[in-house]
Parts: C-alpha cells; structure tokens; sequence
C-alpha cells in the first residue's frame, strides 16, 4: 500500500510537470527571456505615472455653461462658455516620502484661456474683449506651478507660482460656487454696465475681486491644524504680503466655517500687483467670512464682508450674503436651493494713477464712484456616481457710475443687466 502510494504521488506529479511544460511550450520556450524587452516597449508607448520615487497624478475638471443676458435694450444667448467662477483645468501633481513625517512634493494646473469665457463675453461678442482672459492670450495659461515640502508636525513651505492668499473669500458650505461664484464679475465680467461704445465701463470695473485668488511668484506657508485652526501667510513679488487664519469644526449639530485674511503690497515701490487680469492697482484689502449649516435639515447662511484700499487713495467694500438648503433627496447626491443679495461699492475709483515699470499710466478714473447691487436664487445637482454637478443659476445687477474720466469727459450713467446661466461640470 506504501508503495502504490509512493507511486501515485509521482504519477501526479509527472501530470502537473508535463501540463507545466506543455503549457510553456505553447507560450513559446523563450517566454520570460524578452520580458524586461516587452515591458520597456510598453512603457514606451503608455504614459507614465511619475517615476518610482514621485508618484504623478492628473486631475482637472472641465465646466462649460450656457449663458443668457438682457440689458433692457438687447439680449442674446452664448453656448458653450467656459465657466470662470471654476474653470476647466488640467492639475498634474504628486508626492513622495522622504521620512515618516516628512514628504515633498508639486503641483501643475493649467487653464483652457482660449475663446468664450463668462469673464469676458460682451454685448457684442460671445467671446469679448473685458474681463479675464481673452481669445487674444492663446490657449493654456499656467494658473500654479511649485514645489513644496511639508512635515506633518511644523507644516508645508510651498515656492514658485501660487495662490497668494490672505483675504478669505466665502466658505462655501452650501455648495453653491459653480453658478453663484463669491467674485461676482466671473460670470458677466465683461459687460459693459456705462460708458459708450469708445470708453467703455465694465462690470469688472465696478464689481470686487476675487478675494484670496491673487496668483503671483513667492513663498508660501500653511500650518498643519491645530484645533481646527490653520494659519496661511505668502511673501511674493512686487513685496506682496498675505496673512490668514482659517478655522472649521463641528458644534451643537451645526456645521462652522470661518477665516479673516489681509493683504498688501509695498506702495513706496510705485508698482501694482500683475495678475492674470492685468495690473491691479492695490495697497492692502482684507477679507472675512463666516459659514453655518445645521447638519440634519442641510439649512446654511454663509457670507463676506471685505474692504479694498487703492494706491491712489480710494476705498471700496463689498459684502454678500447667500442662505438656502442642501440635502440629498433623491439619491443621486446634494441638492443645493440657494438665495443670493450683495453690494460692491467705488470699485470704480481704483483706476491706476501709478508708475507701472519706467511707464507711467494714464488714470482710468480721475473722479468717479460707483455702486452696485445684485441678487439671485439657483439650484445645484450633484450627482455622485459620475462626479458631476449640474447647476442653473440667475443674478440681477443694478448699477449706477457718476464721475469725471481722464480728459474732463463726464462719466454718469445707470444700468440693469440679468444674467442666467446653466451647465455641468465634472471632475476627473
């Protein structure tokens, strides 16, 4: 019986060795010889995910809307716009671990800057000549670019082109940003709200920045958070300073976001801060804003409080206020309701009247203020399975501008324009 069993064992396994061997022989007898050959090929023709140290990751979104306008006079329709309150982007970044607590990395995001965008769209044309970027820029425009380094314990040091940061725009709880943006002039920037047709006033000129969004070269700080608190501050070109302090938590089942930045640049050095949208003819601003959601109904009230000072001495402030509900009620992800009211006041004013370089500027505006109101109300969906938002939203702004332009021509005027806009937006 030992040996019959003896026996089968090596039956079996002449079997397995033969089945082995048979299989091999289909696969050709050299079938492991060339692998290191065939992987390099393959690696050849794929992209690559970084290297074998720092992992590469691409990311991005792309955002496009439909927007409708009336000024009272005319209206038009413009399909297919690039949505600026969050563009369409591409982001290439990664990591990698130097020691347990310490790891380094980068970051790349360019944005599509070519044709129609809410920014910069007109009366006259679907693809406009004010605000933002224009068809004349060409086609991708490098938003950031750096590297950083970051222990867990003492935080991260960033350094090259980066979000300045410090005045904090809304925290937005509510998830109500991609049709209703904090920075207004991002969908309408463009429009002319006074003026005539040879000088032109346009909604960017009389509406707020986008606070916080500066993007400038520099060195950049963010603490690691310590009770809910992080701290931010950035030194950049043109003596460009920021500093912040942000917090978020939970208590007694509401939801709690809050955070005040500044800002300034050195106005004995006779520059302005250069932005994506041209020279901005700042001293120092600061921003606050405050965010409340009660986390079983999905309630929230979230809002901004900001003042800007000029280098020429003007002063303008802006405030919002947005409130609404979030709730998933149908499966598919949040729906946000939202209301929407603001004013932005003497953004006008600010027109340089300052030494750019060896040139010196023409004043836009030797003495003019200005005031605008807006409102709205829009609907976002989100839905979760394909990491998609679609949103519908409608603002109404009313302006008056009164002044004197450069050259003594009188500046006075008042104007209405709606605008709804409509579209989707997925991140990949």
């Amino acid at each position: 019986m030992r040996l019959a069993a003896h026996g089968i064992v090596a039956v079996f396994t002449g079997l397995l060795l033969s089945t082995a061997s048979a299989q091999a022989a289909d696969l050709g007898g050299d079938c492991c010889a060339d692998l290191e050959e065939r992987v390099a090929e393959l690696e050849a023709t794929t992209a690559r995910k970084g290297n074998r140290r720092m992992s590469l990751t691409v990311s991005g979104q792309i955002n496009r809307t439909v927007l409708y306008w009336n000024d009272g006079d005319r209206s038009g329709t413009y399909a297919g716009l690039d949505n600026v309150s969050t563009s369409s982007r591409f982001i290439f970044s990664g990591s990698a671990k130097i020691t347990p607590n310490v790891q380094a990395g980068f970051e790349i995001m360019t944005e599509w800057s070519l044709g129609g965008r809410t920014s910069s769209v007109d009366q006259n044309s679907p693809d406009g000549s004010g605000g933002g970027f224009s068809a004349a820029d060409g086609g991708l425009a490098v938003r950031r670019a750096f590297w950083w380094l970051e222990d867990k314990n003492l935080g991260r040091v960033s350094v090259g082109r980066h979000n300045a940061g410090g005045p904090v725009g809304v925290i937005d709880l509510g998830g109500v940003s991609t049709p209703s943006s904090a920075a207004p002039a991002d969908v309408g920037g463009g429009f002319i709200v006074a003026g005539t047709a040879a000088t032109p006033t346009r909604m960017s000129a009389v509406m707020a920045p986008s606070y916080g969004n500066d993007r400038v070269e520099g060195i950049r700080y963010d603490s690691p958070t310590i009770g809910g608190f992080v701290f931010q501050a950035f030194w950049g070109e043109d003596d460009v300073w920021t500093a912040s302090i942000r917090y978020a938590g939970e208590m007694g089942g509401f939801r709690v976001a809050a955070g005040i930045g500044y800002e300034e640049q050195d106005p004995s050095a006779g520059q302005t801060v250069q932005l994506d949208n041209g020279a901005r003819n700042l001293d120092n601003e600061w921003s606050a804003s405050l965010a409340l959601m009660h986390v079983g109904t999905g309630l929230f009230v979230q809002g901004q409080y900001a003042r800007s000072e000029f280098l020429n001495g003007a002063d303008a402030k802006y405030w919002l206020v947005q409130g609404g509900i979030t709730k998933n009620w149908f499966g598919l992800g949040n729906t946000s309701l939202y209301g929407e009211y603001g004013e932005a006041t003497d953004f006008i004013s600010s027109g340089p009247a300052v030494t750019l370089g060896n040139s010196p500027a023409a004043p836009n505006f030797v003495d003019a203020s200005s005031e605008v109101t807006f409102w709205g109300i829009g609907v976002v969906q989100q839905i979760d399975a394909a990491a998609m938002e679609l949103y519908l939203g409608w603002r109404r702004f009313d302006t008056s501008v009164t002044g004197i332009l450069a050259g003594d021509a009188t500046l006075n005027g008042a104007s209405e324009l709606d605008i709804i806009h409509g579209g989707a937006r997925i991140r990949f």
